[in-house]
């Protein structure tokens, strides 16, 4: 009898802590502003709605014990934050947004490998993405003003829209991606800029501008316009490539303006531009040659010191 009375109050303190675990980890959003707020979700196994890191947290944050967000993971303005990892968290089911963060220095999310979308803004003095297990699956990804030399780790399959500008240290990028169904923008990075889509094959819209290399070996369909603007490239190269817009609407351009380096440009297989096809202010090309070109849809302007 005196052991049974012992018993219940053990079980009923085991059952309330079971109850708070249980609410901690599915309230809509929780807010961390302290690495003891965050050493509080150790026991969930996933959080079931969005996570905020406070503008008052600050030091290192480590977000362990959850494999999964059901929302999104925002940290903004916490401006005194250093460092923000996690060993476990493999997906995010929201957007990943960090944004005016001045000390941060360190982001390692070891095994993330999805996401819903990827925000990096203003990241002054963010150099490297430890993402280990690489994040494959997103449907969008900006990274704008940010101190990232390269952004290893994110190596996706598909996505729709890709916005990388005004990173100044931004000397490489390299993703598997096969289809971009929306854009990809890059714009005003690193002058050295070098970036590889070696199996994209098919995309909606495509800007470059201010790069020094552009590996596309792959690419068959621009469904949207192409356009190369303000480059240090030698070369374009696009061997594969048939068509760019659509020549039943009229719709979607190719464009090579002010590419001072440029000296030739590669696109034997091409047989159609739905739109403008625009070469202008390329100083040192002196040749132009689409020998499969069939049909433009819009204007061709070529203006040039051309030879052939």
């Amino acid at each position: 009898m005196f052991a049974q009375k012992l018993l219940l109050p053990a079980l009923a303190v085991i059952t309330s802590v079971a109850a708070q675990s249980a609410t901690i980890c599915s309230q809509p959003t929780a807010t961390i502003n302290s690495q003891a707020d965050a050493s509080a979700y150790a026991d969930c196994s996933t959080i079931s709605g969005s996570v905020v890191i406070g503008s008052a947290a600050s030091g290192d944050i480590l977000l362990n014990g959850p494999s999964s967000i059901g929302g999104d993971l925002t940290m903004i303005n916490a401006t005194q934050v250093t460092s923000f990892s996690s060993s476990t968290i493999g997906q995010i089911k929201g957007t990943f947004h960090l944004e005016d963060l001045t000390l941060l220095s360190s982001l390692s999310f070891t095994l993330l490998t999805a996401v819903k979308s990827i925000e990096f803004i203003s990241l002054p003095n963010l150099g490297a993405l430890t993402f280990s297990s690489f994040v494959s699956s997103a449907q969008s990804v900006t990274i704008s003003n940010t101190f990232l030399g390269t952004l290893n780790g994110i190596n996706l399959n598909t996505v729709a829209t890709l916005q990388i500008d005004n990173n100044p240290h931004l000397v490489s990028f390299s993703t598997q991606v096969g289809n971009i169904t929306s854009a990809a923008v890059f714009n005003a990075n690193g002058a050295g800029l070098k970036i590889e889509f070696p199996n994209l094959i098919w995309a909606s819209n495509l800007t470059f501008r201010d790069v020094a290399s552009v590996d596309i070996p792959s690419l068959a369909v621009v469904n949207g316009s192409l356009g190369f603007y303000e480059t240090s490239l030698e070369s374009i190269y696009a061997p594969n490539l048939t068509s760019v817009g659509s020549f039943a609407t009229g719709q979607g351009s190719l464009a090579f303006v002010a590419n001072t380096a440029l000296t030739n440009i590669s696109m034997n297989a091409l047989k159609s531009v739905g739109g403008a096809d625009q070469i202008a202010n390329n100083t040192v090309l002196a040749a132009i040659s689409f020998p499969a070109l069939v049909d433009v849809g819009g204007a061709i302007d070529f203006s040039g010191n051309f030879t052939t």
